[in-house]
């Protein structure tokens, strides 16, 4: 299988709001199947709703730019010319540790049919690199404890635990 990284055009845009729909749909249904049922399907896609023309606006206001003029980025892999996956990152200032610049990783999806390919193991490694290039003090994630896949794969990257979010749903 020949797997192709790429930077996302604004012809990417229905599938990478697809994905972020489908994402927020897994997020759900791993909640659910560990008895932690703590967002209504409804919340849920309003959640995630915005829209296709949003993605394209957004990933049409990076077109005319290179990746090291970018403050945020958008990857797909593709397989055969199919968009299979996407990742997402920005960069951010942490006010609190003397406006240190780091990365944030937003999102990572890749088609169920396609996963344990390594396509999540390229586009982190693509992300990786373009925050590499921006020389960010740090890189950050956000990953729900239910989510055992994603979480092997960013501890594969080196990623530690560093703070634990707790909730309570009277």
């Amino acid at each position: 299988m020949k797997i192709t990284i790429r930077r996302a055009e604004v012809r990417d845009a229905k599938a990478i709001h697809g994905y972020n729909i489908a994402l927020q749909q897994e997020i759900h249904d791993l909640f659910k199947s560990s008895n932690l049922n703590v967002f209504a399907p409804a919340q849920l896609c309003d959640e995630a709703a915005h829209s296709v023309k949003d993605f394209e606006k957004w990933i049409g206001d990076m077109a005319e730019k290179n990746d090291l003029e970018l403050d945020r980025i958008w990857y797909v892999a593709e397989v055969e010319n199919e968009v299979v996956g996407e990742v997402y990152a920005e960069m951010k200032t942490n006010k609190g540790m003397q406006l240190k610049t780091y990365g944030y990783i937003d999102s990572l999806f890749v088609e169920p049919r396609y996963r344990m390919n390594g396509i999540g193991s390229k586009l982190v490694e693509q992300i990786l690199k373009w925050l590499k290039s921006k020389k960010v003090s740090y890189v950050s994630l956000d990953v729900d404890i239910v989510n055992k896949p994603a979480n092997t794969l960013y501890v594969k990257y080196g990623f530690k635990t560093i703070k634990q979010n707790m909730s309570l749903f009277p």
